[in-house]
């Protein structure tokens, strides 16, 4: 079986998505598939429209022999991908990893606007992100199946993409083993972690100006914010931090809150989240535009009593979803199409 895997990021570049790329093709080659990956190159160079058509050329010029193509995204490489595919009668399975459309909106006006509140209400779009909008659902029209990591999205997103029932697909995020075993203890100086890009959806704004009100009473609480980091050095983060917290307006399943686990590390995250299915009262959530129940959790878990329970409820979440698994489930959505 030969399989193409579409994708706009790839290692060497740094992030959740390039990983997830990377370790699908190693994994589906490791389970006898031959696995050709196609990424942005010089179509980074070149304005939209133009880089879809020249990536879609790309992907005709390699569809030869190809049995399916899984795209990563919905927009950059998921537009040609869904075009190319239909065009030569090849399935392809789109995986929803974020929300191109929402975070587009919210970056370029700065405005605190959940996921879930975005689709639930009319908002004034621009003629740009009018397109957008209209090529999305043409993306998951026309793709042969649509893959969600949590069932929070596909809930969000179904009715107004207008997509079919028997199209959707759930395939969980990477849990990976724990890396420690020990249990974390609360120390009278704790560091809060945070990582990822610096977009306003991220609410780091936010999430500063709270701990500097918080810190007039409690200075032995120091937040720590980081941009840019290789899985190696994020991973020596999250084993030295005391909490690793995510704020987001939303976020639909945070690779930095599953690695977290990873190291029994306690977390506080957005409520506006896929995982709270998955994850329960393991962690902490915080409404991301209340300044106070974010402040009263952050002074909530650095008591002693609080920090303690919640470092052993993450130390019993033991849920392993590897790669592997990832990878046959991808398998059994393509024989079913």
């Amino acid at each position: 079986m030969k399989i193409i895997l579409t994708t706009g990021i790839y290692p060497p570049q740094v992030g959740g998505p390039a990983y997830y790329a990377v370790n699908l093709k190693n994994t589906l080659e490791e389970q006898g598939v031959e696995v050709v990956v196609l990424i942005y190159n010089f179509e980074n160079k070149l304005p939209p429209g133009i880089r879809h058509i020249w990536f879609g050329l790309r992907l005709l010029k390699n569809l030869s022999g190809a049995h399916s193509v899984i795209t990563l995204d919905t927009f950059s490489v998921g537009l040609p991908s869904v075009f190319v595919g239909s065009l030569r009668k090849v399935p392809v399975i789109v995986r929803v990893g974020g929300d191109f459309l929402w975070e587009k909106y919210v970056q370029k006006r700065s405005v605190a606007v959940t996921l879930r509140d975005f689709y639930n209400t009319k908002n004034k779009l621009s003629l740009y992100e009018k397109i957008v909008f209209y090529l999305t659902c043409f993306v998951v029209r026309k793709a042969s199946a649509v893959v969600f990591s949590t069932k929070w999205q596909a809930d969000i997103w179904s009715i107004p993409y207008n997509i079919k029932k028997n199209k959707i697909f759930i395939i969980e995020n990477f849990y990976g083993p724990k890396k420690n075993n020990q249990i974390k203890k609360w120390t009278e100086q704790l560091t809060f972690i945070w990582a990822g890009r610096p977009l306003f959806l991220k609410n780091i704004d936010r999430l500063k100006e709270i701990f500097k009100e918080i810190q007039i009473k409690h200075s032995n609480l120091s937040l720590e914010l980081y941009e840019n980091l290789s899985q190696t050095e994020l991973f020596n983060k999250l084993k030295q931090a005391s909490v690793v917290i995510v704020p987001s307006l939303s976020d639909i399943s945070p690779n930095l809150v599953l690695e977290s686990l990873m190291f029994n590390t306690p977390v506080i995250v957005t409520s506006e989240t896929g995982l709270a299915d998955r994850l329960g009262e393991c962690v902490s959530y915080v409404n991301p535009k209340d300044n106070s129940d974010i402040a009263d959790k952050i002074i909530s878990i650095s008591s002693e009593m609080e920090y303690n329970k919640k470092a052993e409820l993450v130390a019993k979440f033991n849920f392993d979803h590897s790669y592997s698994q990832i990878a046959s489930e991808f398998l059994n959505i393509f024989k079913l199409l």
